[in-house]
């Protein structure tokens, strides 16, 4: 959901901006969002409560292999005599019974609701950053963050593309562009889950049973083939004057490939440091630096060199970043052997 968010607000938004431009003057792009975003924060705050839970670590039974049904049963029996009316909810997996305190729905309201975390607060701001020095979280910041860049970037300059001769299209046709972008973000939205899960499933199959991360990486080979495709065929279609259809196709096809590596790379981060997992997103979320950072160029770059080039070379880049997945799953293993022994990587994530 969060790729797909993701894409289609990259996609989806061209279409409406496109006639908002057209219509009403590029200035009302701005107003519009901000007076979208005025609603979304009324509507944020009061019907969407802050859901971080604070559960206790004896839960977190699957960190670690020790048996902790009898500290469990310890902890319910705790519980039980500090509390008087609970509410009870049972657990399946240890038909052990805990109780916890019903609150009002106006407590979610308040600006400050108790920490979530007893670490110092410049631990927990620097937290991500330190989660770079982990292979997998660095991998991921490379792979996810390059890839899914290159879509807003290529959004950015989509106007100065296809407003040249010889498809002349409007401002609005321009926006209309970004439908196939739309579709293939939806269309790869679907098909990305269920695919990965499968392969997954077959994999761990085929190790006898066991199941190891870096089955996760295994669908990166679809954004590999097809956002290799991708990238070269845009360039290429568009540097020829083939019909609009042409590199419109193949702009969409980017937009189903590079959802392939979102559900790869934060399956493999989730497994892989599944009790650090938030600051590992936000860790490869720092990917806007890329688009931010070429975006400042890549206009510049297609009017002097062409776009045949220019995506060639993109899809190069795509293409490498997509093969550093290999190393990544011949030695991922060893890695996080490596990541769980050494006292630097332990200070981390304890940090």
């Amino acid at each position: 959901m969060w790729g797909l968010c993701l894409s289609v607000g990259v996609g989806g938004g061209g279409i409406i901006s496109g006639y908002i431009i057209q219509d009403l003057g590029w200035n009302w792009t701005y107003g519009i969002c901000a007076i979208l975003y005025g609603v979304l924060g009324v509507i944020l705050f009061l019907w969407c409560p802050e859901t971080a839970y604070r559960r206790d670590a004896l839960l977190n039974t699957d960190l670690g292999n020790d048996d902790r049904a009898e500290h469990l049963a310890e902890k319910r029996i705790s519980l039980e005599e500090k509390r008087g009316h609970v509410e009870s909810i049972e657990r399946v997996e240890t038909n052990i019974t805990f109780s916890e305190e019903k609150h009002m729905n106006l407590r979610s309201l308040r600006v400050f609701n108790g920490r979530q975390c007893d670490d110092a607060f410049w631990k927990v701001l620097t937290r991500p950053l330190m989660m770079l020095v982990f292979p997998q979280v660095l991998f991921s910041f490379f792979a996810y963050g390059l890839t899914t860049s290159w879509l807003v970037v290529v959004g950015g300059v989509l106007a100065q593309l296809f407003t040249a001769p010889p498809y002349n299209f409007s401002v609005s046709g321009v926006g209309l562009v970004s439908v196939s972008a739309l579709i293939g973000s939806i269309i790869g939205a679907f098909i990305t889950g269920p695919l990965a899960d499968w392969v997954v499933k077959f994999m761990s199959r085929r190790n006898k049973g066991i199941y190891e991360p870096e089955f996760r990486l295994v669908i990166i080979v679809v954004t590999l083939t097809l956002g290799g495709m991708s990238f070269f065929g845009f360039g290429w279609s568009l540097q020829v004057q083939d019909p609009w259809i042409g590199p419109v196709i193949f702009y969409g096809l980017q937009y189903f490939s590079v959802g392939f590596m979102s559900i790869a790379v934060y399956g493999y981060l989730t497994d892989c440091h599944r009790d650090k997992a938030p600051e590992a997103f936000a860790a490869i979320n720092l990917r806007n630096i890329y688009s931010f950072g070429m975006n400042y160029f890549i206009s510049s770059w297609i009017s002097t060199q062409g776009p045949k080039e220019v995506f060639c070379i993109v899809g190069g880049i795509h293409v490498f970043i997509c093969l550093c997945a290999i190393p990544m799953y011949i030695f991922g293993k060893r890695c996080r052997s490596w990541t769980s022994r050494v006292g630097l990587f332990q200070t981390v994530m304890r940090a």
